[in-house]
């Protein structure tokens, strides 16, 4: 399939009031849980240098990039108007920002650490963290070469760069939802998070399955025309 012909199809697609209705659904989701992580680690710990890892990792990963996948998964509610074009470049975008907040975050618990003399990549939660954030900044560049496929059609073909690119942002966002798992779960240990925990957990795991189906169908079909 052409980089063309599938713009061309998928522009077409219309929103059914179901799919309009459980998209709001998981994007009030989003937020809520969004809200009471960052809300939680503000009032445990205040505004400190620390607060900006977890609470710029939450507006990164959990609220920009679902809703960069969603964009471009032709899933979101916010950009059923727009063109197949136009949504690549909001994809972009929000996936810029989402970087912009990445890096700041990782300066701010590097810096945290440096402080008060902690030694880094300690606990599970940071490998993730690290291994994410490493392979996030590689999924990005592969995002460069993807927007300009079209133009670097004679040296590979551009669903060769649109499969690994899809297949690179399932990867990351799978390992950004484990990452913040074990962020919290390394956080909040007290007895009223017996109860807590194992509700956010579900409330993401269900929010992660929501935001990847659709970009793993889009995943298959493209990988398919690749060995077709």
């Amino acid at each position: 399939m052409s980089i063309e012909s599938e713009s061309g199809i998928r522009a077409k697609k219309e929103m059914t009031s179901t799919a309009k209705y459980l998209n709001m659904a998981i994007l009030i989701i989003i937020l809520g849980v969004s809200a009471y992580i960052i809300g939680r680690i503000v009032n445990d710990i205040g505004v400190v240098l620390f607060t900006y890892h977890p609470t710029f990792m939450v507006l990164g990963y959990l609220i920009l990039m679902s809703n960069a996948i969603l964009i471009m998964a032709d899933s979101s509610i916010l950009t059923t108007n727009m063109s197949h074009q136009n949504r690549i470049t909001a994809h972009w975008i929000i996936q810029l920002c989402a970087l912009i907040l990445f890096v700041i975050a990782q300066i701010c618990i590097f810096t945290h650490k440096n402080n008060l003399g902690k030694s880094h990549f300690q606990t599970t939660h940071s490998i993730f963290g690290l291994i994410t954030v490493s392979l996030t900044m590689l999924s990005a560049i592969g995002g460069v070469f993807t927007k300009y496929a079209m133009q670097l059609r004679n040296t590979v073909k551009p669903v060769v760069l649109k499969c690994f690119h899809s297949f690179a942002g399932i990867l990351v966002y799978i390992l950004a939802v484990i990452t913040m798992i074990l962020g919290f779960s390394q956080m909040w240990n007290e007895d009223k998070d017996a109860y807590i925990k194992p509700i956010l957990i579900v409330l993401i795991v269900i929010i992660a399955f929501f935001i990847l189906i659709k970009s793993f169908v889009l995943f298959i079909s493209r990988f398919k025309d690749i060995i077709a």
